[in-house]
């Protein structure tokens, strides 16, 4: 029996509309149908979330988003209700990128709490774990995972 892989393409903050489209379009008509244990997974940002959901809706492509809050809701300027996200048909949320722990200061606390509001709303999280050159360098980097998994 075949294990499930993913293949997760995060278009992080790279695409307009019009372009998300003629995009998801192609990959549509690539990889649409493939091999049913390979699950395709888009991460598109979060104002393209609902076009992109709606083009996808009656194809094995899978929904995720590039992050999520741990709150429910609130006043988070800026932040994503993971309450929002299921409604449009995400499956997935990808949690803990680099560029959030250094940019917007996810600490590992944060990250958990993410993980957690995740699975009680019935997403999937890719959490993501990654090192600095520095405990690359001095080959600390499974101390590294252990911290983040725990």
């Amino acid at each position: 029996m075949a294990q499930n892989k993913l293949i997760v393409s995060n278009w992080k903050m790279n695409l307009k509309l019009t372009d998300s489209k003629k995009l998801i379009n192609q990959i549509i008509k690539s990889v649409n149908n493939t091999k049913p244990h390979i699950k395709k997974i888009i991460c598109p940002q979060f104002l393209l979330i609902p076009d992109i959901s709606s083009i996808t809706k009656k194809t094995d492509i899978l929904l995720g988003s590039q992050d999520c809050h741990y709150k429910e809701n609130g006043a988070f300027t800026g932040e994503s209700s993971i309450e929002l996200l299921k409604y449009f048909r995400c499956k997935y949320v990808i949690i803990g990128h680099s560029e959030r722990r250094q940019n917007n200061a996810d600490s590992n606390l944060i990250i958990s709490k993410k993980i957690k509001t995740a699975y009680k709303f019935g997403l999937k999280p890719i959490l993501c774990i990654g090192e600095s050159i520095h405990l690359r360098k001095k080959k600390k980097i499974f101390g590294l995972f252990k911290k983040s998994i725990k």
